[in-house]
């Protein structure tokens, strides 16, 4: 489907399809991304056996949206951090009010859905995620593993670093 529609690129949850086959079939500039729950193991084959361009975590909180995943415990976005450099994001349950949290943890982005889609101004929503964003990482600048990683995000108008 993401070949069918033009998609930059892909998240899964696990680990098939292989990367190796995403990537052959999407070519060498597709982002791809995968959810890691709680898995350090999994973490880690993301980082250095996958290829992958990113991970996630899912669910930091509680969530109406996401309701089958394990709730990660922070410490987990923490150790993640310290063990690799490659981007990381989170999702779930994540608002205005703990997103820094999340970020302070080491995540470089949040994925959000009912905060955006519940505000009565999304677009305002947004932009303070973005800038709760920007301030959390301190400077911590998100290295892409491909060249078209940023402007992709950028093009899809998600939260990514400036």
């Amino acid at each position: 489907m993401a070949l069918e529609i033009g998609a930059d690129g892909v998240h899964i949850d696990g680990v098939e399809p292989a990367t190796k086959y995403i990537k052959e079939r999407m070519g060498p500039q597709s982002i791809v991304g995968v959810t890691c729950s709680t898995s350090m193991d999994k973490v880690l084959w993301a980082a250095n056996d996958s290829k992958v361009d990113y991970i996630s975590f899912c669910s930091i909180y509680p969530s109406m949206s996401v309701n089958e995943c394990d709730i990660v415990p922070m410490r987990m976005v923490s150790e993640a951090r310290d063990r690799i450099s490659m981007p990381i994001f989170a999702s779930g349950g994540i608002n205005l009010l703990n997103a820094h949290e999340v970020i302070e943890a080491g995540a470089d982005g949040v994925a959000v859905i009912s905060t955006i889609m519940g505000s009565e101004d999304p677009a305002s929503t947004t932009r303070e995620l973005k800038e709760i964003v920007r301030k959390y990482r301190k400077g911590r600048e998100v290295i892409p593993s491909t060249s078209d990683f940023r402007q992709s995000a950028e093009r899809a108008n998600t939260i990514a670093p400036n």
